[in-house]
């Protein structure tokens, strides 16, 4: 089972964790155009977190942007429509709190599960 991370899920695993020791996970993927959004002093937490929970940065190739173009509609950015391609090309569990995500997952038949479901998976 590999789990893909969008940016909420990111915000939130960062604040459940924030004060807790790290853990490493070796099938969690996050796409580089999501870690991109953190690209700012002012988010240094989330580049510890992905480098210190261990995920695995997947670089967005330049083909999945046309073929993601299917999932954007007025709810969903650039980031959320790769995601979903992605999740949906390579099997992928995409975590996300998002609404309008998890519709679409839905509409589109991807697997995906809310951060509470990792965080439990986390503690066992």
């Amino acid at each position: 089972m590999i789990v893909l991370l969008d940016t909420i899920a990111l915000i939130e695993l960062q604040q459940a964790y924030r004060h807790s020791a790290f853990i490493q996970l070796t099938s969690v993927e996050v796409l580089d155009v999501v870690i991109s959004e953190f690209q700012h002093p002012n988010y240094t937490d989330f580049i510890k977190i992905i480098n210190n929970f261990g995920f695995q940065t997947i670089q967005t190739e330049s083909t999945w942007f046309n073929a993601a173009r299917k999932y954007r509609d007025g709810t969903l950015s650039v980031q959320d429509a790769l995601n979903l391609h992605y999740a949906k090309t390579f099997e992928r569990i995409l975590v996300t709190d998002e609404k309008p995500l998890q519709i679409k997952c839905q509409q589109e038949k991807i697997s995906n599960q809310q951060i509470s479901w990792l965080i439990k998976q986390l503690t066992r």
